[in-house]
């Protein structure tokens, strides 16, 4: 063969056909050259030396280079396909079924795993040479199904599963677009592509695949299990190139999953779950997953308990801080509040002028004025200027006026048992200011509560979470509002506690109400005492006035009756039955001048 053609070769040469093709040109270039140059001098025949290895480094370059663009091509299906991690580690290749359903060989239910909040994401709009994508390539996942029960598949098992995600991804044209699933299984023989990673782990690139019918598959692999589709790599090692989760793609549809081998055997077809067998599960899955997440929040039924609160912030602008709940007509139940003693966080000393919202309808945009009362007295456990974390949060309110109540505003009684940690609960609060919600909340075992915050928990303590099957996409921190009711079995369990710097992964910490009973109905009678002492002053300047005012208006009647009579006494022309209607006039006038309007004194007239 002329060395000059010594690049142009079949597309299924052997690598090692271009590697001793070289040594031979090389060598046989090296032999021609020497001879022509033994009689030169050597200045020459340095120069062709070099020219030489320069011909020969050009010829290895080449024929390397040719090497890579036989194994692998670029890939069309990037728009079809996504990534698959779990939090930081690479697990794989998927495809996308629709917008919010990923299929790949396996991925773990991370929808169980309760102590750990531990989530993964898929990566799309996936380029073939790029490996770092923005966050709103992003989409995370805690919810998938996998065909074998116990989640791995095992050696001689099919491995395919399906994974929902959490948010939508955005199914444009020139970014993704679903991939569509064969519905029967190609013939033996058929060339066909599988998708994965190149050879240094820096693209994504297409290989080509001949497909090798059961038959002849279970001659090679015995115990091969009856979904299987089984593929031939030609002169190269599966072993190397493949990975669980590929795809295989024959006539632009989806037509198997490669399977993971951990006792992996180059000499034998690769085996993949075949899609056209798996069509029907792929079905009934979807429609499983569909229900995922479940409902995690709900307009509230427990809103005619609740109440919101603020108070003035050091602009002195009036703020909302809190829920509460209410207990009785001018009492009600929150986490914490500024009272007149804990006046140094506004850095100067003046009464707290706070205010509660109650009747809370299901939507709070059209709230009526009459439902918001002042306060500025209240009762915290912990006599500190700040809310402590970690500290026993609880305080009560003393309304200025009583709340009136109807079908939307009513009392909560405390608790009479202890907390049931298996009880179905719910945190009612304000979530974006527009509309009371509770969310489905769990209790954690106070075991696992302690393991989690070391020495920092205090008796009395109530660690809950967001249920296990919630999305992640948000966390108790921005759902569980400070001073909301925790209600379980229908019955008021705790208190929110503000959380400062909160941590999502951990669970949220509320007061157990049940706890802290006796603190409560003691403190109550207190505010209820300190209010009829505040007000027995004006009650008696009230009534004294009163009296005063009765007092002068019978001494006045008694005066004009008199003066009356005397007048009808010294009348002797006047008929009998002229001096009576003379009296009554008289008599009607002195009823009238006794009528007196407390409420808008300027409108009263004295007839005398």
């Amino acid at each position: 063969m002329h060395a000059g053609r010594g690049l142009f070769l079949k597309n299924d040469a052997p690598v090692s056909t271009f590697l001793l093709l070289t040594e031979q040109v090389s060598k046989s270039t090296l032999t021609q050259y020497t001879e022509s140059v033994s009689n030169l001098s050597f200045h020459k025949n340095l120069m062709l030396l070099l020219l030489t290895i320069c011909y020969i480094l050009l010829i290895s370059n080449s024929t390397i280079g040719d090497e890579s663009t036989l194994e692998e091509q670029s890939t069309r299906y990037t728009r079809q396909l996504v990534l698959v991690k779990r939090e930081k580690e690479y697990m794989g290749i998927g495809a996308i079924l629709s917008k919010n359903i990923i299929i790949t060989d396996y991925a773990e239910d991370l929808v169980n795993n309760t102590k750990v909040k531990a989530f993964g994401y898929i990566e799309f709009g996936i380029q073939a040479n790029k490996k770092i994508y923005p966050e709103n390539n992003r989409r995370k996942w805690r919810k998938a199904i996998n065909y074998i029960n116990n989640g791995k598949y095992g050696l001689n098992e099919p491995g395919i599963a399906l994974i929902k995600l959490n948010r939508d991804i955005n199914m444009k044209r020139d970014l993704t677009e679903p991939i569509l699933l064969a519905d029967s299984e190609p013939e033996d023989g058929s060339a066909c592509s599988v998708i994965t990673w190149g050879q240094f782990q820096e693209n994504i690139v297409q290989l080509k695949v001949f497909v090798l019918n059961q038959t002849k598959c279970k001659e090679k692999i015995p115990n091969l299990f009856n979904e299987a589709l089984c593929i031939i790599l030609p002169d190269h090692n599966h072993c190397t190139h493949l990975a669980g989760g590929d795809p295989v793609i024959c006539k632009g549809r989806l037509t198997g999953i490669v399977n993971q081998q951990y006792n992996c055997h180059p000499t034998i077809p690769r085996a993949a779950a075949s899609i056209s067998s798996f069509l029907p599960w792929i079905m009934s899955t979807q429609k499983k997953l569909a229900e995922y997440p479940p409902k995690l929040a709900d307009v509230s039924k427990y809103s005619k308990y609740a109440v919101y609160l603020g108070w003035q912030n050091k602009r002195d602008v009036q703020t909302l801080m809190a829920c509460g709940i209410i207990l009785s007509k001018d009492i009600v139940l929150t986490s914490y509040t500024n009272e007149v003693k804990n006046e140094d966080i506004h850095d100067k000393h003046k009464k707290i002028n706070g205010y509660v919202v109650y009747g809370l309808a299901k939507y709070l945009k059209n709230s009526p004025k009459a439902n918001l009362l002042s306060w500025d007295v209240s009762i915290n456990y912990e006599r500190d200027p700040f809310a402590q974390p970690f500290g026993v949060q609880l305080a009560l309110i003393k309304t200025n006026n009583n709340m009136k109540f109807d079908k939307r505003a009513n009392p909560m009684p405390l608790p009479r048992k202890q907390l049931d940690e298996n009880a179905d609960c719910v945190v009612v609060g304000l979530i974006n200011t527009s509309v009371i919600l509770e969310t489905k909340a769990i209790i954690i075992p106070e075991k696992e509560c302690v393991e989690q915050f070391k020495d920092k928990i205090y008796n009395g303590a109530i660690c809950v979470d967001l249920p296990p099957d919630s999305d992640m996409e948000e966390s108790h921190c921005s759902l569980f509002f400070n001073g909301s009711p925790l209600v379980c079995n229908g019955e008021l369990a705790g208190v929110i506690s503000w959380q400062g710097i909160c941590n999502g992964s951990k669970p949220h910490l509320a007061t157990s109400v049940y706890k802290f009973r006796d603190w409560i109905t003691d403190q109550m009678k207190q505010l209820e005492t300190s209010s009829n002492i505040r007000q027995e002053p004006k009650i008696t300047v009230a009534f004294f006035l009163i009296y005063v005012i009765i007092e002068n208006k019978y001494k006045r009647k008694s005066n004009n009756l008199v003066i009356h009579e005397s007048r009808v006494h010294k009348m002797p022309q006047a008929t009998p039955r002229e001096t009576q209607t003379y009296a009554d006039t008289l008599g009607r006038r002195s009823q009238r001048s006794a009528i007196y309007n407390l409420d808008h004194p300027e409108e009263n007239t004295w007839n005398y």
